[in-house]
């Protein structure tokens, strides 16, 4: 997961005060984008827990490949 740290973006909007994180399908092109919770806005949780982020946008990418391009159940 670490040499693929970077397919996962995080943002921080601050005059929301919400944080979102994204990554892109390589199949597709599509994008993944959920919100980041807590919601309290802080945007330091972003880096703090960076590494739970980033394994819960890959396992939502993961089940999107199967649901969307596993050929097998097209």
């Amino acid at each position: 997961m670490d040499a693929h740290a970077g397919a996962v973006r995080t943002t921080w909007n601050a005059a929301e005060r919400t944080m979102h994180y994204a990554i892109d399908c390589p199949r597709c092109g599509g994008e993944i984008r959920h919100p980041v919770k807590p919601r309290w806005g802080d945007p330091a949780f972003l880096e703090e827990f960076g590494e739970e982020i980033r394994l819960v946008a890959f396992d939502l990418l993961l089940y999107h490949l199967e649901d969307a391009h596993d050929d097998a159940h097209q």
